[in-house]
């Protein structure tokens, strides 16, 4: 991961947000894969690999459901990444 901003609405690269309750940011991320890295072992399968993004509650009088159930905190997302070279 190259770069990581967390809240895409402010100016510059934030590495974390603030979520108001009940509301949303929109963040983006930069990954970067080198050709050397990455290795195909199926011309139809592409090289994979999962990142978990993370929520944490950072308010100092925070509920202690906050952390409780990890699932309504955190998602994981599926990356595939295709070596053009490899598919020939």
């Amino acid at each position: 991961m190259t770069q990581i901003d967390s809240d895409s609405i402010a100016s510059g690269l934030q590495s974390s947000a603030n979520v108001p309750l009940g509301r949303k940011v929109e963040a983006s991320f930069v990954l970067t894969f080198k050709l050397q890295n990455v290795l195909s072992v199926s011309r139809t399968a592409p090289f994979r690999c999962a990142l978990t993004v993370r929520a944490q509650a950072n308010d100092v009088a925070a509920d202690l459901d906050d952390a409780a159930n990890v699932e309504n905190n955190e998602t994981e997302l599926q990356v595939e990444v295709y070596d053009d070279n490899d598919r020939i």
